[in-house]
């Protein structure tokens, strides 16, 4: 069962919203770590979302070209939507790009809440080895829309709470640091 959409937002399906750009089965011949060439995405290279291991030094095409702050979708094992924060660089197999978006919506929205959806997917899929979700599983994902200045305001909202924990974090990584020094020391009173 759906929950009701709240007063004032609209469900719209991603597919009217937006197009996918599925990455290419690059030749692993061309395939380096000398970097020579174009960076290669790979599903692994999600995660940490800036760099790459791998190179491309063979011919592409330029559709298959990502760039920093394009929303990418891994399809294979973990389903998730991720913004890519390095360089510019080549899309393999099994990651798509989210693109061409709708004057109607801010991509940033898109990247926030599609992950619940893809989550939800890939708790219903069905596998042998490897669960894969599809180009069309992900059209058909509707989303809760507000007015496009509220989808602003609260990406704008999520970016300073990011920011936030980001600086949470390191202060929790610095006072865990201190605490060892502190008890190396008293130890070896």
């Amino acid at each position: 069962m759906t929950e009701p959409v709240p007063h004032g937002w609209t469900r719209r399906r991603l597919g009217d919203l937006l197009t996918i750009r599925n990455g290419a089965p690059f030749r692993s011949r061309h395939f380096n770590t000398h970097a020579r060439g174009m960076p290669l995405i790979r599903i692994r290279d999600l995660r940490c979302g800036t760099q790459t291991t791998v190179h491309y030094d063979g011919p592409f095409d330029q559709r298959h070209r990502a760039t920093r702050g394009d929303l990418l979708v891994s399809m294979d094992g973990e389903f998730r939507c991720h913004s890519w924060a390095g360089p510019d660089a080549l899309l393999n197999q099994r990651i798509c790009k989210l693109q061409d978006f709708s004057p109607d919506v801010v991509p940033d929205f898109i990247g926030r809440g599609i992950n619940l959806e893809l989550a939800k997917i890939q708790e219903t899929t069905h596998y042998t080895t490897v669960k894969h979700l599809s180009s069309a599983q992900i059209r058909d994902i509707e989303l809760d829309f507000p007015s496009r200045i509220e989808q602003r305001r609260i990406v704008d909202k999520l970016h300073i709470a990011g920011r936030m924990l980001d600086e949470l974090h390191g202060l929790r990584a610095a006072n865990i640091a201190t605490f060892h020094r502190l008890l190396t020391t008293a130890l070896e009173e």
